[in-house]
């Protein structure tokens, strides 16, 4: 997720952002695991763009 919204197509066990801007600074990712015990959601990480 970025900025509290699902990432179209982000669905394998990794993810490589596209290429930043100084707009995306600040922006908060997270991911949401699940399995057939159910799912979490992580804390928000905060990307930092310099």
């Amino acid at each position: 997720m970025k900025n509290g919204v699902n990432i179209t197509g982000a669905t394998q066990a990794s993810y490589t952002t596209p290429p930043t801007t100084a707009g995306d600074n600040g922006s908060l990712f997270a991911v949401i695991v699940s399995n057939a015990a159910g799912s979490v959601t992580s804390n928000n990480a905060i990307l930092t763009v310099r």
